[in-house]
């Protein structure tokens, strides 16, 4: 059994979108091409759907409706012309005695639609041929905000996703690891201080290298600076004969003050979070710059704290669904289904 409709005006499909999907349909046109057989009382059916330009209207209360972000599965199935190919093969036995043709396809549909929803950046990655390997998230070093050529590469991927799904929108959350980035900006912030007492000049921009608690000229600035903050606790003799005491004379008294040192460096709420914040704009200016993704459609949200422990800071990323790119006017007719 094969039949085709062309160009069915889908504002008349209201009272069945209101009762299983609890929306309206204010506008769109529908192109169906159904082939069905059975063999064996074996149905097997294919179902290709053309929708051109679906708008949704206001909600509809029914107790049957589908409780699913309807807004977001539609942005991710229409292309930048405002056209939707979907292909639902269905399946069944005519001999089940709970057997309904539209049950099948009904659920068919629903499948469809909450793998959309639930997984939507796999989905995305699956329905434009991409890798979709950790693109809900982009990954940083501790106490950086800098994106390392990898994630770039990712996030020109998702931008260029972003450009053929036009209703989709984006949204990052800043983020950073409580213990992680408490401790690199610890480590940063000391060889700032030991790169200043061994009076070496770091360009703006630039970061000082490790420190070589092997150096004199760097053991003499931990000295100092271990004097100066911890005068109160005896200062450096005072630290050599406390490893003495506990055994730990073998260990390099310098590297103790190195480490004693960075531990006491206070890193406020508020430094967490503006790296937080930081690494959001990084992955914006990156998808508008390398991806070019309209900065309209990327959203920034509230920070958030991890205590994780790993290796890495995942800033998580988010899809939506918001105004259409396309253009809100119908054709005249929607073009045929192609055959696969």
């Amino acid at each position: 059994l094969k039949l085709t409709f062309r160009n069915l005006e889908m504002t008349n499909l209201t009272p069945y979108s209101g009762k299983f999907a609890g929306r309206k349909i204010d506008s769109g046109k529908l192109s169906v091409d159904l082939e069905y057989k059975i063999k064996q009382r074996q149905l097997a059916g294919e179902n290709k759907f053309i929708v051109n330009k679906l708008r949704l209207g206001e909600r509809v209360d029914s107790p049957d409706a589908l409780k699913l972000p309807l807004d977001l599965a539609i942005a991710l199935l229409e292309d930048s012309n405002g056209v939707i190919d979907l292909d639902l093969p269905v399946s069944g036995s005519l001999d089940d005695p709970q057997f309904s043709y539209g049950k099948i396809v009904w659920k068919a549909f629903v499948n469809v639609l909450t793998k959309l929803v639930t997984a939507p950046f796999r989905a995305l990655g699956s329905l434009l041929g991409i890798s979709a390997d950790k693109l809900e998230a982009v990954e940083f070093d501790f106490g950086e905000s800098a994106l390392s050529p990898p994630e770039q590469e990712k996030l020109k991927e998702i931008g260029q996703a972003l450009a053929k799904r036009p209703a989709l929108t984006l949204s990052i959350a800043p983020t950073y690891e409580l213990q992680g980035d408490t401790r690199a900006i610890q480590k940063l912030w000391i060889r700032r201080d030991v790169a200043q007492g061994m009076g070496l000049k770091v360009e703006p921009g630039q970061e000082p290298g490790p420190g070589d608690t092997t150096n004199p000229r760097a053991q003499k600035a931990l000295e100092d600076l271990y004097g100066e903050r911890f005068d109160k606790q005896g200062g450096v003799k005072a630290l050599k004969a406390e490893l003495e005491k506990t055994k730990d004379a073998a260990k390099s008294l310098h590297a103790e003050l190195l480490e004693r040192l960075t531990r006491q460096l206070p890193v406020s709420e508020a430094e967490l979070q503006r790296l937080a914040l930081a690494r959001a704009e990084a992955v914006k200016q990156t998808l508008m710059t390398l991806g070019q993704v309209d900065a309209a459609r990327i959203s920034v949200g509230e920070v958030v704290k991890t205590a994780d422990g790993g290796k890495l800071v995942a800033s998580k990323m988010s899809l939506g669904a918001g105004r259409k790119a396309a253009a809100d006017s119908l054709p005249a007719a929607v073009p045929a289904p192609s055959k696969p």
